[in-house]
């Protein structure tokens, strides 16, 4: 199984903070952590001229 870590809080908290420093600590320790960002906001992932997979 694969571990997961959840980080969520109230916005102006850290959590960017947080995971700015987590992250290389986690890849420092040859872990190869994943991130995914969940929105409300509208967000359109499709660039002009960028492949999509």
């Amino acid at each position: 199984m694969i571990p997961v870590l959840a980080i969520s809080a109230w916005s102006g908290t850290g959590k960017t903070t947080l995971l700015k420093q987590l992250i290389p600590a986690l890849c420092a320790e040859g872990l190869r952590p994943g991130l995914i960002k969940h929105t409300h906001h509208d967000m359109d992932v499709d660039k002009p001229g960028k492949e999509q997979l």
